[in-house]
């Protein structure tokens, strides 16, 4: 949904191809699907309820272009109640079943969470687990951090795509009409239809905007978000008023329209008696702009000529600094020539951003002249495929360095080298990744990642104490009857400890 903040418009989707499906269905079960044929069953709402009408009619559809493909395919369509339905989602009696969604908040935790997170309802439903996602959807919603969230939910709509636990099939959308009298009504998506926000309106006749011969400044801030600046010769009304665009029309590459405001500018004025251009300002805030997730720095105003929308020629942005009018972040301005409607929008921005997420020894502990294994995590948080190099440091001295480390947009990757402790004395280490910035890259602070993680080098063996499970640089009893406890165990363990791992005979000293 272009309304939720991080939704990615290049995340591929799933098309309606009945070729590809059939060569899919010849291939199946090791060619023996399409022979034998198959029975199935789709469950559908016996609810009236219009809400229903479009997954009920999904259901025909699909039966209808499965069963065309193969004469030996065929789909049952079982009508139950609300009731009976839900119930058999939770036993995992429905091979296949619809259900609609309406978000509790406007964000994207409110689709992953509930869909996709292993604990919840409809993942139990769909008998859905993978321990990535369960991971990004507890990082998306426990950071404040717009690129992180971004980051995170960018992948998990990927992973979906990918896991395909369902299959999204619409976004519905509305109209709404009343008369110009009717006062009060915005725009709220956490409002499922309009019967909920009946005493939130009052009737009430919005008288036009007065113009008088000469300069007027129009500031409809507190309604459309609008500024207007228009001279005339004689007396006349302004009327200003927002719209949905919708998606409507053409726009130039590379702009977006969805959530970004625009409004619908008129005058009863003759046009001869207007002295052009007249100038527009449409405010919008740091919310608008990352949910449309544009370059604030490209905005500009663009005007609907009855079938596109167009760049109007003398136009830009204002970015205010910490003294900016009210709760807005900026303001998009246009000379115009005309009346119409217009649109604020901006570049959709790419970028090259690769990074270090974490550096992880697999123990804490390592006795001299022995080895260890180190985890690499490297992300590419960009738009683009990128190449990597990096290097791993222990403290200041470099151990290992990788080079043309393939990553796509959006992915991750988790490296492993095996470092041998035998040139470094007896101490404590600090392990560092650096990566190499890629070309177009510009936001470098994030290249280098030193782990919290501090690696001790020390006596072969040792490592437990009088306190268990703390070094105390020499190896004896207490190391053995460490090492005996934990005989045989694994990482799933209860008493697991990496350090207690042994490669080699211990010497006891």
């Amino acid at each position: 949904m272009p309304e939720i903040p991080f939704y990615d418009p290049a995340q591929e989707g799933y098309e309606f191809n009945l070729t590809e499906a059939e060569e899919l269905f010849r291939l199946a079960w090791n060619r023996q699907l399409w022979t034998n044929g198959f029975n199935f069953t789709i469950c559908e709402r016996s609810d009236p309820s219009p809400i229903f009408a479009p997954l009920n009619r999904a259901c025909e559809m699909l039966k209808a272009s499965v069963e065309s493909i193969n004469p030996k395919f065929h789909i049952q369509i079982a009508t139950l109640s609300s009731w009976e339905l839900g119930l058999s989602m939770e036993q995992h009696q429905s091979p296949l079943f619809t259900v609609t969604w309406q978000p509790d908040v406007v964000d994207p935790d409110n689709y992953a969470a509930p869909f996709m997170y292993s604990k919840t309802d409809m993942a139990l439903f769909q008998n859905y687990f993978n321990a990535t996602v369960d991971e990004l959807v507890l990082k998306g919603r426990s950071t404040a951090n717009k690129t992180e969230r971004r980051d995170s939910y960018r992948e998990l709509q990927k992973l979906y795509h990918e896991d395909c636990p369902s299959v999204p099939l619409y976004q519905p959308r509305s109209r709404r009409f009343e008369r110009d009298w009717v006062q009060g009504w915005y725009y709220n998506p956490l409002i499922y239809g309009t019967g909920d926000i009946f005493y939130f309106q009052w009737k009430e006749q919005r008288p036009p905007i007065t113009l008088v011969p000469g300069e007027n400044l129009v500031n409809d801030t507190q309604s459309t978000n609008t500024i207007v600046l228009i001279n005339t010769t004689v007396s006349g009304n302004l009327t200003i008023s927002n719209c949905d665009i919708g998606g409507v029309g053409t726009t130039p590459e590379g702009y977006g329209v969805h959530s970004i405001k625009s409004v619908v500018i008129d005058t009863t004025v003759p046009h001869e008696n207007i002295t052009f251009p007249i100038e527009v300002r449409i405010y919008y805030t740091d919310q608008e702009v990352v949910s449309a997730y544009v370059d604030q720095s490209t905005l500009r105003m663009f005007y609907w000529n009855g079938t596109d929308w167009i760049l109007e020629n003398d136009t830009g942005v204002v970015i205010p600094s910490d003294t900016r009018p009210e709760y807005y972040s900026g303001y998009v301005w246009a000379r115009i020539q005309h009346l119409s409607a217009f649109a604020i929008m901006g570049e959709q921005t790419f970028t090259h951003a690769v990074a270090p997420r974490d550096v992880r020894p697999a123990k804490t502990v390592i006795g001299q002249s022995y080895s260890s294994t180190v985890y690499l995590d490297v992300f590419n948080q960009g738009d683009y495929e990128e190449s990597l190099n990096m290097e791993i440091y222990v403290n200041s001295t470099a151990i290992s360095t990788f080079t043309n480390v393939t990553l796509l947009t959006s992915n991750s990757a988790t490296l492993t080298i095996s470092w041998n402790t035998s040139e470094f004395a007896k101490g404590n280490y600090a392990l560092t990744c650096v990566v190499d910035p890629v070309p177009g890259e510009t936001a470098v602070l994030d290249n280098n990642y030193t782990s919290t993680t501090i690696v001790h080098v020390g006596v072969p063996g040792d490592v437990s104490g009088s306190t268990q499970g703390v070094y105390d640089g020499t190896t004896n009893m207490r190391d053995v009857s460490y090492l005996i406890i934990r005989f045989n165990t694994k990482p799933s363990s209860a008493n697991w400890n990496a350090n207690a791992r042994a490669r080699k005979p211990i010497t006891v000293q």
